[in-house]
């Protein structure tokens, strides 16, 4: 849903940020309609994005490292790795997977 401006490498922080504010009731109003139980977010940024300017009036609850739910509305968001991030597949999945697994 956040996306940087395309033709680029890299998102900075700031542009990411500044888009979600711009876009915020946008992107919440395509969220109310998918209706997601899960929502996963590539990078700290996107995930503070999701829990502050997209859901600012939900409280979520930590779960675990990776793992923020907000049990009213039964949405569980996930702060994983970006899908180009330079960390082994071990890394980015078995991580967050074995940490969600064990604390379900």
């Amino acid at each position: 849903m956040l996306k940087k401006k395309s033709g680029g490498p890299v998102a900075y922080e700031s542009q990411i940020t500044d888009f979600a504010k711009r876009y915020a009731k946008y992107i919440r109003e395509e969220l109310d309609i998918l209706s997601p139980n899960i929502i996963v977010c590539g990078g700290n940024t996107v995930f503070k994005i999701a829990k502050e300017l997209i859901y600012p009036e939900l409280n979520f609850s930590e779960k675990n490292s990776w793992t923020h739910q907000n049990q009213k509305k039964q949405i569980t968001i996930i702060n994983s790795f970006h899908p180009t991030a330079h960390k082994p597949n071990e890394h980015m999945y078995d991580w967050m997977m074995e940490s969600l697994i064990n604390n379900i």
